[in-house]
């Protein structure tokens, strides 16, 4: 499943249970039961802190003392080729980790994360064997769909 299909079907099901959404929102903190939001206070039961990295309301909860900085970096290709499974792989290696997800009856996605700047798609194939296995038929499939070339900070 695209990560964009996956947000869309998240927002409906939180809509449907309630859930009073306020995109654009500028939230200026959190205390209690309260969040700080375009100069008044809201109620709030849950407080969910999805803003990233560099996670304001994380320093806000107090939970910076967990956090640790890490630079990691992130490739993908999305692969003309039928998946072997209907779920999403993961796949640990010496310092990276290989994500394998069917995004459609006839695409994969494969992402690679590491720490090593010089890593690439094409290095961990010899060492992942799902991936080897499924290597020279995504290369008979053609170029990578939506190649992502250069190296993304993967937070």
């Amino acid at each position: 499943m695209r990560r964009t299909t996956l947000h869309r079907y998240m927002v409906d099901v939180a809509a449907d249970a309630g859930v009073r959404l306020a995109w654009g929102a500028t939230v200026s903190g959190i205390g209690g039961e309260t969040v700080s939001v375009a100069g008044r206070e809201v109620k709030a039961r849950w407080i969910v802190g999805a803003d990233g990295g560099h996670s304001r309301v994380r320093r806000w909860a107090g939970l910076d003392s967990c956090y640790h900085d890490s630079c990691r970096y992130g490739f993908r290709a999305h692969y003309r080729m039928a998946p072997w499974s209907e779920l999403m792989e993961l796949h640990w290696g010496d310092g990276c980790q290989l994500y394998i997800t069917p995004t459609a009856d006839d695409e994969i996605c494969v992402a690679l994360l590491s720490r090593d700047p010089r890593l690439r798609l094409a290095t961990p194939c010899r060492d992942f064997r799902p991936w080897r296995a499924a290597w020279p038929i995504s290369r008979r499939c053609g170029p990578p769909r939506n190649w992502a070339p250069s190296p993304r900070r993967a937070g």
